[in-house]
This record gives structure tokens, C-alpha cells and sequence, in this order.
């Protein structure tokens, strides 16, 4: 019989001269596509995590022959060494070490992170702590005063840091719960938090040009440049005909010749903005590349993952048809690639939502019985995912648990 061949998507991958390391989005895998080939290889099965899930690791890093898998709804950082094809696990203190906190969701940990010199540094999505490991020894420490403070000035439920930029040693991270930027002293570790003076209530992307931070609304409003040495902000929020997002539009944004690209999340358009003349455009080009009709076995709600920008080159993945885009911007060349397996795993699909738009019923598809624990990570993760006009729905995952053995 033959093998059938599985589409594979992902969020994070790695790119060297001959080679392109990626974990998956829907399952456990590390794997690696030689010379551009379609046919990926699965290098190996994290030990000590579910097989299947959603987002197990937000972002991958390679330093020296090691590869770093950062931590979402995985329990521990993975470290894979190349040349000796094994695993190193790095367990993280545990949520409650840190005292009571009202935002931490361990199933959604990290979601960013940078490497600076031999540090790679872990930012807090709902994680209570900024994570610190050293490359060299694989020792991990921890900062977490200025999560505190952050919770002082929530105003929603959403992440702590959503996204980071880094400008010579400095990091500059967006925060969804509160209406403030994380200013981090990279050598030094001093963290300064600073108030934006704006409505929009949190941010899920930031970029910085000269004096001035650009971010992009975590939940609904306007683009906000923010003058870090006036104190000032200006909201463009004259979006494209036909833009329609209540919920994360975006996921980030980048510079580029003509002005400041936005990154689709939730949103159905790449969208330009000039900075000049505050004009907001919709990059139809690029747009249709995510729209339409989705595939089938498509999971993500997302309409852009693993996205990067270089040079004038956006690359991305789209949620439309899990289809790998290059795409240049000054002459809209486009350049799509695929990565598949054919052996026999992945092949158990626990569920889809491939069909949940907002407005409509909650979608769970059940292919073959799969453990409790499972299950419940299925109607947490739908749920929140329902409830996209405002903030996310708090879940008692013990608690969901209790009700369900009693049925």
C-alpha cells in the first residue's frame, strides 16, 4: 500500500546553506528538508512531550551544533545537539515558585525569544518570569520582577510580551495586557517599563525606527508610533476597504522601501502603510496568497504563520494551503515551496479548526479515541479561540476535568 504524503506546516524554522530545520505546528517532530527538496525527514520525536498538539514550540535557535526548541505549550525547553542526535531537556521552575500571578497560563509559555552573545533569552508570553539560558552550560536563571509590575498594569487578560525587537544591545518588547513597551538592558538585565499614552488597550507587534516605536493592536484599533523621547503618539487607523479583524489582526511588522508592512495574524490583508502620508494599503498580491477557500487538514486559524522578512524578500506560510511563499516586494516575484513526509507518522489527527470563524459554532472533529487529557487541551484551545471578540475565556482545565470522568 501506499504511503500517503502529509502536508506539513510550521511557525518556526531555521534556514543554513543546504538544509531548513522546522518543528511542526500540529505535532511532535523536529525536521529537517535538505536542498530544498519537498520531502522533509523527520530528525526526531521530542522526548517527554505529547505527540500531538498544537504549538508545542513557539520558536527554534541554533548555536553552535545545538538547536534550541523554545517552550508554548510544551513543558520544558528541548536542546537538540546535531552531530550527536540526542536530547537534552531543561525543566523550568514551576509557576507557582513565583508566587500567585492572575495572567500565567503554563500552555502558552514563551513566544519570542533572542540570542545575545552565549544567552538566549526566553520573553514571557504567560510564562511568570523572563528565562535566561546560557548556551554553554545550558543553566537556566531567571527575572521576573517586572512581570509584577505588568500585572499592576493590566487592563485585559492577554500575554505579558508579545513581540521583540533589538537595537544594538537594547530589547524592545510589545505587551498585550497592559499599554507599555519592556525596555531590556541586554548585557546588563536592567528592565525599564514604559507607559504608552494611547487608548489602544495592549500590542501584539513592535518595530523600531530612529526615535520612534511602531506597534500594532493586540485585540482591535489603530497602528501607534510612539515618539520615545516626546512621550508622544500618533494612531493610523484609516485601514483598506474591506479589512475586517476584532480580534489579533496582525502579527508583527517590518520595514521596507515603502513604508511599514503589517503581517496578517486573524486578518485577511497585508497591509502597507506610508508613513509619510499615514495611507493605508491593501497588498492584494500578497492577500490572495492567504484568502479563499482553505485545504483540507488545514488546523491553524492563522492566516500567516512562520513568517520573516529579509532584504525586500517577505517569507511566510499561509493557512490557506500550508504552501511556503518567498515573495519579492519590488518586482512581486513569487516563489512557493511545500514540505511533506510519507512515512507513517503523523496519522492521528485529534482535531480540527479548520472552519471556526467568528460567529459561527464551535467545530470538534474526532477521529479515532485519543487520551482525556488531550481532549480537554482541545476544548480549552477551541474555546479561547471562540471567544475572539474580546479577551480570552479563563479555563479550569482541573476543573473541566472533574466534570467530564462524571459523565
Amino acid at each position: 500500500m501506499d504511503k500517503k504524503k502529509i502536508k506539513l506546516s510550521f511557525e518556526t524554522y531555521i534556514i543554513e546553506e543546504d538544509k531548513t530545520w522546522f518543528t511542526a505546528f500540529d505535532h511532535n517532530g523536529l525536521y529537517c528538508n535538505y536542498n530544498g527538496s519537498e520531502e522533509a525527514v523527520l530528525e526526531a520525536v521530542i522526548p517527554d512531550e505529547r505527540r500531538y498538539a498544537f504549538r508545542l514550540y513557539a520558536e527554534i535557535k541554533k548555536y553552535k551544533s545545538r538547536i534550541f526548541l523554545i517552550p508554548f505549550s510544551a513543558d520544558e525547553v528541548a536542546v537538540y545537539d546535531i552531530s550527536k542526535k540526542i536530547f537534552t531537556k531543561l525543566p523550568l521552575k514551576k509557576v507557582d515558585e513565583f508566587g500567585q500571578k492572575k495572567l500565567v497560563n503554563e500552555n502558552a509559555k514563551f513566544w519570542c525569544s533572542k540570542v545575545y552573545k552565549r544567552y538566549l533569552f526566553l520573553f514571557p508570553h504567560n510564562y511568570p518570569a523572563m528565562a535566561i539560558i546560557d548556551m554553554h552550560t545550558l543553566e537556566i536563571s531567571y527575572v521576573s520582577d517586572f512581570v509584577d509590575e505588568l500585572e499592576q498594569l493590566s487592563v485585559n487578560n492577554e500575554p505579558y510580551i508579545t513581540d521583540v525587537c533589538v537595537e544594538n544591545e537594547m530589547a524592545y518588547c510589545s505587551c498585550a495586557c497592559a499599554k507599555a513597551i519592556v525596555q531590556i538592558e541586554l548585557k546588563s538585565r536592567n528592565i525599564k517599563i514604559i507607559k504608552v499614552p494611547v487608548h489602544v488597550e495592549g500590542f501584539n507587534g513592535i518595530l523600531k525606527i530612529g526615535r520612534n516605536i511602531w506597534l500594532i493592536p493586540r485585540v482591535k484599533g489603530g497602528v501607534v508610533c510612539f515618539d520615545l523621547e516626546r512621550n508622544t503618539t500618533t494612531l493610523f487607523d484609516d485601514y483598506p476597504e474591506g479589512f475586517s479583524s476584532s480580534y489579533v489582526p496582525f502579527h508583527t511588522l517590518y520595514k521596507c522601501k515603502k513604508g511599514i508592512l503589517l503581517i496578517p495574524a486573524l486578518s485577511e490583508q497585508f497591509v502597507l502603510l506610508n508613513t509619510k502620508t499615514g495611507k493605508m494599503e491593501n497588498i492584494k498580491y500578497l492577500s490572495d496568497l492567504i484568502c479563499g477557500d482553505r485545504i483540507e487538514d488545514i488546523y491553524s486559524c492563522d492566516k500567516t504563520m512562520a513568517y520573516s522578512m529579509e532584504d525586500e524578500t517577505i517569507s511566510f506560510m499561509s493557512g490557506k494551503d500550508y504552501g511556503f511563499y518567498k515573495v519579492n516586494m519590488e518586482t512581486e516575484e513569487v516563489f512557493k515551496n511545500e514540505f511533506y513526509i510519507t512515512n507513517s507518522y503523523p496519522q492521528k489527527e485529534c482535531y480540527s479548526l479548520a472552519n471556526l470563524k467568528p460567529g459561527y459554532n464551535l467545530i470538534f472533529v474526532e477521529n479515532e479515541a485519543f487520551d482525556i487529557c488531550d481532549y480537554i487541551e482541545c476544548v480549552e484551545d477551541l474555546l479561547r479561540l471562540r471567544n475572539n471578540e474580546s479577551k480570552l475565556l479563563s479555563i479550569d482545565g482541573k476543573g473541566l476535568y472533574e466534570k467530564l470522568i462524571r459523565i
